[in-house]
């Protein structure tokens, strides 16, 4: 037998052997907690010339599909992008403004979600 042959068959066999006791020895896959049906949910909006004032939150029903009032959280200038944290601690807003502190630019603000 070819050396090229038996490096194959060797290769097959040891595979054959060493995929179930590796697939056997996984731990097994977490068990899913059922899905909550509400979630915060966090809205940023326009304040320059209009009665806005900032990000709002409320709660959203997937079972329902329906929202709760919505309330004033942070007030801020013109919080257009939202983004929450991995962790889910912390809220972050780009403010689409033409001028910070003075300067011409734009601000990023982050707020503690409790």
């Amino acid at each position: 037998m070819k050396p090229m042959k038996m490096t194959r068959r060797m290769c097959a066999t040891l595979l054959i052997v060493v995929a179930p006791l590796i697939a056997l020895s996984a731990p097994p896959a977490p068990k899913r907690n059922s899905q909550p049906s509400q979630y915060l949910a966090f809205i940023g909006t326009y304040t320059s010339k209009t009665e806005s004032k900032g990000i709002y939150s409320s709660r959203f029903d997937t079972t329902s599909g329906k929202l709760t009032s919505i309330e004033l959280v942070a007030a801020t200038q013109d919080p257009s992008f939202l983004t929450i944290s991995q962790n889910e601690k912390f809220l972050y807003a780009v403010n689409e403004l033409s001028t910070f502190n003075g300067k011409s630019s734009g601000a990023v603000t982050s707020y503690s979600i409790d």
